[in-house]
């Protein structure tokens, strides 16, 4: 049986901490802002992107560079190594279909070689989530056979649902219309979002203040959570520069839920760039999406 290392993205979100005690390969992703491009090793904090975005930049993201695929893939290879891939919902980005391109392609010029290639239909922790998770049950003794069926069990289970203050950022990147937030160039819309399945951003409310925000939230958790209460991996709070209120949300989630697990990280630019500042994600398993 051969080992087996697991890959993600950098749109994943998962801290830098959690990579370096694990052996988790990250595929960069590039991005551009203000005429600079940033990512791999050049990254700006979340602390100055935010502040970029607050200021009137506009980021545009970019997807894996395929070649830079093609060669973590063929290092892995070389270490005599299967890959297990996990990847950015493909409704979001084309990044997954080009490792899926690519992985069929390494595995009829390696012969021996396998790759295994996951749409996680989720973003940011969703991903990472996924990703940590397989780590974990391969750490454990988990075969790759194993950890796949586990994985493409749980992907469309795994909810993503987002308090956006600002919806014209959405709006901008093209992932809303005006008329699915009511939206006019003098209004600042507050919705609630969620993540379908197919990748595409649907509005659970409208205008809500941020106490109504958190009780959307948690309500939609309540609602859709079902059979998954007690069967969490762990529950994911992303922020982006917003982390007094991560920290909020996160007490009303141990009060409510009786969660502990729960993971808070900085939203990265692959998600943040669409969704904006001081936006808040709260990532779960669930019975609906």
């Amino acid at each position: 049986m051969r080992e087996f290392v697991v890959f993600t993205e950098a749109g994943a979100d998962l801290s830098p901490q959690y990579i370096a005690s694990h052996d988790i390969r990250v595929i960069p992703q590039h991005y551009t802002i203000d005429g600079e491009e940033y990512g791999g090793d050049k990254v700006l904090s979340p602390e100055k992107f935010y502040g970029k975005m607050r200021g009137g930049s506009r980021p545009v993201t970019k997807a894996c560079d395929p070649r830079v695929i093609e060669q973590m893939y063929r290092d892995a290879i070389g270490e005599k190594k299967d890959i297990l891939q996990i990847g950015y919902d493909a409704g979001l980005s084309a990044t997954v279909d080009a490792e899926k391109l690519i992985a069929s392609v390494l595995m009829q010029q390696l012969p021996g070689s396998r790759i295994v290639v996951i749409d996680s239909f989720s973003a940011s922790l969703g991903e990472g989530v996924l990703a940590a998770h397989a780590q974990e049950l391969k750490e454990s003794g988990a075969t790759l056979d194993e950890t796949v069926k586990e994985i493409e069990g749980l992907a469309p289970h795994m909810s993503v649902v987002s308090a956006v203050p600002d919806a014209h950022y959405l709006y901008r990147s093209g992932r809303l219309t005006r008329a699915s937030v009511r939206l006019s160039p003098r209004t600042r819309v507050k919705p609630l979002i969620h993540l379908d399945t197919v990748g595409e951003i649907k509005v659970i409310s409208r205008n809500q203040g941020q106490n109504q925000l958190f009780t959307g939230m948690i309500e939609y958790m309540e609602k859709t959570i079902g059979s998954w209460r007690d069967k969490q991996l762990r529950v994911g709070i992303v922020h982006s520069d917003c982390m007094e209120a991560a920290l909020q949300l996160q007490e009303i989630i141990k009060e409510r839920f009786g969660y502990d697990d729960i993971f808070i990280a900085p939203l990265g630019p692959a998600l943040g760039t669409y969704l904006g500042p001081d936006t808040l994600s709260l990532i779960f398993l669930a019975d609906e999406r």
